[in-house]
């Protein structure tokens, strides 16, 4: 699985693409442009049945904010080949909030809950909420912009709550991703 939060053009509009050093094509997932927070979220994922060797990914982001972009790419072992069960979800804020948090309902127990997130305050400190476990924190001063991705392992199906606090109010988007165990 790979998750990328990229700093966007314009508000709504942004497209994010990985190529790989051995040439896979990674199947989209969940992902979110935000309308009011200068951010977008994404979710990609590629199924290797044995272990591919080493590999570079890379994140491709056209326009004007070439260079802001935060990447990370989680292996997991014993994910499931199919995902097509999985939940998946998305929230695009319109207006500035200290907390974003939302819940997403898990299919199966056992299974990891991933999500992203970003808005504009670089100065804004972001903590995960109870249970989940900070992956990835980006902030990056030149272009006002901060990010996060964490991650949840589930011990029993329902609702979950996933997300961000920050010391500063802004608008949020949120991306959240569930991968299934074999």
């Amino acid at each position: 699985m790979v998750i990328v939060n990229a700093l966007q053009g314009a508000p709504g509009g942004d497209t994010v693409t990985l190529s790989d050093s051995h040439g896979d094509s990674f199947a989209a997932g969940p992902h979110i442009a935000g309308t009011k927070a200068p951010n977008s979220s994404w979710f990609f994922e590629l199924y290797e049945p044995t272990a591919p060797g080493a590999l570079t990914v890379t994140a491709h982001q056209p326009g004007a904010n070439l260079c802001t972009v935060q990447l990370a790419v989680q292996v997991l072992d014993g994910a499931s080949a199919g995902q097509t069960a999985a939940a998946a979800g998305t929230y695009n804020a319109t207006t500035g909030t200290t907390a974003q948090t939302h819940a997403l309902t898990n299919t199966q127990s056992g299974s990891w809950l991933y999500v992203a997130v970003g808005n504009g305050d670089s100065g804004a400190t972001l903590t995960p909420v109870s249970g989940q476990t900070g992956v990835n924190l980006w902030n990056d001063p030149s272009s006002g912009n901060d990010a996060a991705i964490g991650r949840l392992t589930t011990s029993n199906v329902g609702a979950q709550l996933l997300g961000w606090t920050a010391s500063q109010s802004d608008p949020f988007v949120w991306a959240a991703e569930e991968v299934l165990p074999c």
